[in-house]
């Protein structure tokens, strides 16, 4: 079964009993692997200076829901606008993450459970067929803890996502993980993705910064001011 790098990262994301997400921030990582695969298959390039802007080079669809809405929302774009501003603008979108696992319950990956929690519909994803889990994360074992240099491009793309959202000692152990430092670097530094994507991982994370830094700044503000 293929699966696209955002709904990989989802399957990483998503606690496999509860069906919750196991971060507050794993919608950067979801934009972040759509906008990486739109770099892989050539649909938009990033400027080679520091603002990092986005540019369109093609605007072949892809047939997924997904992958297409952001290819046509980053092209009907009046202006250029950075990486950063991208995986956060599609992190933000209504519904974003729920979207995301209803192509996978309908895939039969994972199942949708309603609970009503106060006045509130819950929504949670539990795991239904772990196989492709199970495969991903053999590919992410085989990149990190093997010797070789022909890591396939896009398993290091779900290595470097994996490593920007700290999912990989919750995988293999931190004190594992933290021995393969230097392979982990060798695996996300570029080389095997191409510059651009690895701009992504930083995007994501400069996303996730902003997200974190601006309420605290807001609430310091406030309470500064009262």
């Amino acid at each position: 079964m293929t699966l696209h790098l955002y709904e990989k990262f989802t399957l990483l994301a998503l606690h496999d009993e509860k069906g919750t997400l196991t971060s507050p921030f794993a919608t950067y990582g979801m934009s972040a692997a759509i906008i990486a695969e739109l770099l892989l298959e050539k649909r938009i390039t990033v400027t080679d200076d520091r603002r990092k802007h986005v540019s369109v080079v093609s605007r072949t669809q892809f047939g997924d829901v997904m992958l297409d809405e952001a290819l046509n929302e980053i092209t009907a774009g009046k202006k250029e606008r950075s990486l950063t501003h991208w995986v956060t603008k599609l992190a933000g979108t209504r519904e974003f993450h729920h979207r995301i696992a209803e192509r996978l319950v309908n895939r039969g990956i994972l199942t949708r459970e309603e609970k009503k929690v106060l006045v509130f519909n819950r929504r949670t994803y539990p795991t239904r067929n772990p196989a492709p889990e199970k495969a991903l994360v053999d590919a992410l074992r085989d990149a990190i803890f093997g010797e070789g240099a022909d890591v396939p491009p896009r398993t290091a793309v779900m290595v470097s996502l994996a490593n920007a959202a700290e999912f990989l000692p919750a995988l293999f152990g931190r004190k594992e993980i933290r021995k393969q430092k230097a392979r982990i670097q060798q695996v996300t530094n570029g080389e095997l993705t191409g510059k651009a994507t690895a701009e992504v991982i930083e995007a994501m994370r400069a996303a996730i910064i902003v997200a974190t830094t601006v309420p605290a700044i807001v609430a310091a503000t406030s309470a500064a001011s009262s």
